[in-house]
């Protein structure tokens, strides 16, 4: 914290070690020089006080001769104050030349550099805490020095009004003012930058926390990352669990219904988009790697970050001991200055460099960001036209079921109209062995017509038999069409075989017996129509039961889609999260970066400006320590 005297406002700045150092070093010689003035305008306030009694002996003492002397060489002064002026004299010519005021500048400037050493060294706090007591310090010392500039300027006149001076001993006093004028003022822009670099102290600390952040989000992705790995091994071996079981299932639907051909249908379209789902699981796992990659790429370039920012600590500390021995060799200052300014121009340029590299890597990361957009946007196509597909399929099995009810149901209708026909057959068949027992006598009569009869009667067998086989056929195909085809030629066949038998008066004991066996195959066929209808029935269970089971896999496999392209989207939410994060905090460090620079350009030339005004500071105490000289020389011979 430090205080804006001026204003009266509080403001909070951070500050280096090194700027610390120095501005202490700064702030110690400012105060050296101000307690030299101070003591210098002392000695003026007691020349004014001898100048005061002289004034009060020459009222007294009313002598010409006395008077001219005393203007020629500021007039004889009595015992007591002559010792006095004889004791100051030697003080005076002590603090005169050159060569002791710059031995004690340097004993001073190193002392304070060992003190602020050791005092860093032990705790960054204190020499923060320090660091404010001396502007604290120096905001007083300056307010003290301006109280004593008028004070100076009377003593000053006193000397004129006393000895009669040359004018250029008046410019060169003038210039002196001016001088400590100046001094003030650069005192006051001293304390500023104290200021300035405790701000930056501080903000380097908020910096270095924000990496800290950076290090530990990284590691929360990689622990994501690794649990997102471990859920798709889970999925997968689900998926050939999924895939075994389908083939299994497969394998019984053949060996059961071969027939279900719209089952097997289905099966191999589900079959289809369950390789379609495992080729989109590869691809996702594809992309799942790329972003692996991307995500350790941003890791090695957060590292270079920090050995880029190490390599810049380690340059600004290095400036900084080179600043430190550039305050002891004035001269040789301007050509490190020049150096250190050619390097960072350089070191800009690099960070240009690199700037642009990311920009770069950030556009690319935008393009990937685009195409799983687009991609995501194509699975919610394929999802939709698969649930379209998936009802219309489920309409086209309603619809084949009603079809088969339809169609069993007419074939039972037909089967009881054959049966009510053969019974009406058998009927007439006894009452044409009735008819036969009355007439065995006319069989002599009609053998010819037996014979006839006998092929007829094979022929009438051949066509029973092509029945059976065209019923047998019809139950198999379960085609509507072709049953009532069928069915109507079996029933003109049975009509042209009721005029033939009514045509026949006589028939023999073969033509009963042969009818017998037509009773026992139309049994026969009954039963084997029962049987193929139970098995029938069967069959349409165990299709229904597939069915079913295909539709629950379908409604699995939509849930497991459904709950994937929800983690999908909660993923591709947090990688849009995590680049705006990356993005914003990208940002910020190259605003800090800029505002760092900038703030370093603004230092390194407060910098030369305080080493100017301190070259002209000290060529003005040494000029005031010459004119001090002289005046005594004049005053005192």
């Amino acid at each position: 914290m430090i205080m804006n005297i001026f204003q009266g406002k509080m403001c909070v700045l951070p500050i280096t070690s090194g700027e610390a150092e120095k501005l202490c070093s700064l702030i110690q010689l400012y105060k050296d020089d101000y307690y030299r003035t101070k003591n210098a305008i002392q000695s003026g306030k007691y020349f004014t006080d001898l100048s005061k009694e002289s004034d009060c002996l020459e009222h007294q003492l009313a002598e010409p001769t006395q008077e001219k002397i005393w203007k020629k060489s500021w007039g004889p002064c009595p015992d007591k104050y002559w010792i006095k002026i004889t004791e100051l004299s030697p003080l005076l010519k002590k603090r005169s030349p050159k060569d002791h005021l710059q031995q004690s500048l340097n004993e001073s400037a190193l002392r304070r550099c060992a003190s602020g050493k050791d005092t860093w060294q032990k705790e960054n706090a204190p020499c923060e805490n320090g660091a404010l007591q001396e502007v604290f310090e120096t905001d007083t010392e300056i307010n003290s020095a301006e109280d004593f500039m008028p004070i100076l300027k009377d003593v000053i006149s006193r000397i004129e009004n006393v000895c009669k001076r040359s004018v250029s001993e008046m410019t060169i006093t003038g210039t002196q003012e001016d001088f400590l004028v100046e001094e003030l003022e650069t005192l006051k822009t001293t304390k500023r930058l104290l200021w300035l670099s405790i701000q930056t102290r501080e903000h380097d600390h908020l910096s270095s926390k924000n990496i800290d952040t950076l290090i530990q989000k990284l590691s929360e992705n990689e622990t994501q990352n690794a649990n997102l790995r471990r859920k798709i091994l889970e999925r997968e071996k689900h998926v050939k669990e999924l895939s075994s079981m389908l083939q299994f299932k497969k394998i019984n639907v053949l060996k059961e219904d071969r027939m279900s051909r719209s089952a097997s249908t289905v099966e191999a379209h589900l079959q289809c988009q369950i390789q379609r789902k495992g080729v989109e699981n590869e691809e996702l796992k594809l992309k799942i790697q790329t972003l692996e990659k991307k995500i350790a790429e941003y890791n090695l370039q957060v590292g270079e970050y920090k050995h880029q920012i190490l390599a810049l600590r380690e340059t600004s500390e290095q400036e900084k001991t080179g600043l430190r021995k550039a305050i002891t060799s004035q001269k040789r200052k301007a050509a490190h200055f020049e150096e250190t300014v050619k390097n960072l121009t350089s070191r800009i340029r690099e960070h240009e460099v690199k700037l642009s590299e990311i920009l770069s890597a950030s556009d690319v990361w935008k393009n990937q960001h685009d195409r799983i957009v687009e991609e995501k946007t194509m699975l919610e196509i394929q999802t939709e036209d698969l649930k379209k597909q998936v009802t219309s399929l489920l309409e086209d099995l309603k619809r084949k079921e009603e079809y088969r009810r339809n169609s069993n149901e007419e074939i039972l209708g037909k089967l009881n109209s054959v049966n009510s026909e053969n019974e009406k057959i058998y009927l007439e068949n006894e009452k044409l062995k009735v008819s036969l027992a009355t007439l065995e006598n006319s069989t002599s009569s009609f053998e010819n017509e037996m014979l006839d009869l006998q092929e007829k009667a094979k022929l009438q067998e051949n066509l029973a038999e092509q029945c059976k086989t065209q019923e047998e056929d019809n139950i198999n195909s379960i085609d509507s069409h072709s049953l009532e085809v069928e069915n109507f030629n079996i029933q003109k066949k049975y009509e042209d075989l009721k005029r033939k038998l009514e045509k026949i008066e006589f028939q023999n004991e073969e033509l009963a017996y042969q009818l017998k066996k037509e009773d026992e195959s139309l049994q026969c066929g009954k039963l084997q129509l029962e049987e193929k209808i139970a098995e029938y029935n069967d069959l349409t269970r165990q299709l229904e039961s597939a069915l079913e089971e295909g539709r629950k896999m379908v409604a699995e496999e939509f849930e497991k889609l459904s709950y994937t392209e929800q983690a999908l989207q909660t993923k591709i939410l947090l990688l849009e999260s995590e680049l705006r994060e990356w993005q914003e905090e990208k940002k910020q460090l190259l605003c800090r970066f800029h505002h760092n620079e900038k703030r370093h350009e603004i230092s390194l030339k407060e910098l030369e400006n305080s080493l100017q005004r301190s070259e002209n500071k000290n060529q003005s105490i040494l000029n005031y320590v010459q004119f001090l000289k002289t005046s005594y020389i004049t005053m005192f011979g």
